[in-house]
């Protein structure tokens, strides 16, 4: 009997492999969940077409205007959108596979399933790979924005590299495994499914409290220098768009966690949802952030509002005298990038 472990969750991943007992399901369950799934999918990566070309217009505007925007914010969003895209476009070609053919109509629920299941097809086997690589990205994304907000400081990014480094330690295991299962038992990599996902759920609320906290600090401080409604307010406003476009992704890593720990077949729907919306989180903060820049008074918040977070505080965020660096705020410092 073959065993699959088809799906694995990033945004690290995780396996699906029912004939070794990992999760329980019969052909009909599984078929009718990964139909589901294709169709979620297909319509969140149609929103995230859509927010993506509003993304980079808004990018390229601001590019033309001369307010530089990072070549990092236009490189890591278009990866992510091909990574959605070519995920997106695979499970279109393993449908047409299925019941595109002359034979396609009479294809039994067994043919099909064994054939999703089967790992030794690439169009099955890249279905993981683009999951772990869309993890893998959208965590080093969050994670340079991180590390640009708090002024290049490796001390801070000790712990969620560490974390990074584990979630690639288990997805090139599990990567590994679904071409060698026979090297590697499948209770053991139970565990190893179920650590990869608790590590993206930790490493993403690690990461975007980091940024949280970052932010806070300077909205602070800026208050006590008495700026309230230009820097306060708005640092306080990027601050919330940035945890809400975040909880998105955090919804979907704590979904799947609870799903598959409880071995329920629509963690097939969540982990393929969570391909497009990882890139729909990164898009959106660029859009909200613009938004709220041209809302009335916003102009007045930044000289620049880009991505990735950025906010130029070598000064009025550094270890020195506090008045002092909030009073930096209060001119030139006060630039954020958050695009």
């Amino acid at each position: 009997m073959y065993m699959t472990a088809s799906d694995i969750h990033t945004t690290g991943m995780m396996a699906r492999a029912s004939s070794t007992g990992l999760l329980d399901e019969d052909d009909e369950t599984y078929l009718r969940y990964y139909l589901i799934a294709y169709w979620v999918e297909a319509t969140l990566f149609g929103v995230y077409w859509f927010l993506y070309m509003v993304a980079m217009a808004i990018i390229y505007k601001r590019r033309a205007q001369s307010q530089s925007t990072p070549l990092i914010s236009i490189a890591g969003n278009t990866f992510l959108f091909s990574l959605a895209g070519l995920h997106n476009g695979v499970n279109v070609y393993r449908l047409l596979k299925i019941y595109g053919s002359p034979s396609g109509a009479t294809t039994s629920t067994a043919v099909a399933v064994s054939y999703l299941r089967n790992n030794k097809y690439w169009d099955v086997y890249i279905h993981a790979i683009l999951l772990h690589f869309t993890t893998w990205a959208g965590d080093s994304f969050i994670m340079y924005r991180c590390w640009i907000l708090w002024n290049r400081s490796y001390k801070i990014m000790l712990l969620p590299l560490a974390i990074l480094m584990a979630s690639l330690g288990t997805g090139i295991t599990s990567i590994y495994w679904f071409k060698h299962q026979d090297k590697i038992d499948s209770s053991v990599m139970r565990y190893i499914f179920r650590t990869t996902i608790i590590l993206n759920l930790v490493g993403n609320t690690l990461t975007t409290g980091l940024i949280a906290y970052r932010i806070w600090k300077q909205h602070r401080r800026s208050r006590k220098a008495g700026v309230h409604s230009s820097s306060g307010v708005d640092l306080f406003t990027l601050m919330r768009i940035i945890i809400e476009s975040a909880s998105i992704y955090t919804l979907a890593q704590l979904l799947i966690i609870i799903l598959f720990f409880r071995g329920h077949p629509s963690t097939l729907i969540v982990q393929h949802a969570s391909i497009p919306v990882t890139g729909i989180v990164f898009v959106l903060i660029v859009i909200r952030a613009y938004g709220a820049s041209r809302a009335p008074g916003g102009g007045r918040m930044t000289s620049k509002f880009e991505f990735p977070t950025r906010l130029r505080t070598s000064h009025e965020l550094g270890e020195g005298d506090t008045t002092d660096n909030a009073q930096e705020g209060t001119s030139s410092s006060r630039t954020l990038d958050t695009s």
